[in-house]
């Protein structure tokens, strides 16, 4: 029973977001939108937001470079 009702349920979209950014690193809100149509639901902001904050958790920079390691 465990893995159907989990197979029920949407994936979140910070998970959406955060595969999205690691197939495509410099994607825009509405590349996201065409790559996982899911993330049309969140308005055009939040999700901007937070392809933001996904950056910095994986550490890249706004166009998708890595950035270098803090000392």
């Amino acid at each position: 029973m465990g893995h159907r009702d989990r197979d029920a349920r949407p994936p979140s979209a910070s998970l959406l977001i955060g595969n999205v950014l690691r197939v495509r690193p410099a994607a825009t809100p509405e590349e996201a939108c065409r790559i996982a149509p899911m993330l049309a639901e969140l308005s055009p902001a939040d999700l901007r937001e937070r392809m933001t904050q996904a950056r910095r958790r994986l550490g890249l920079d706004d166009q998708g470079r890595r950035l270098a390691p803090k000392p």
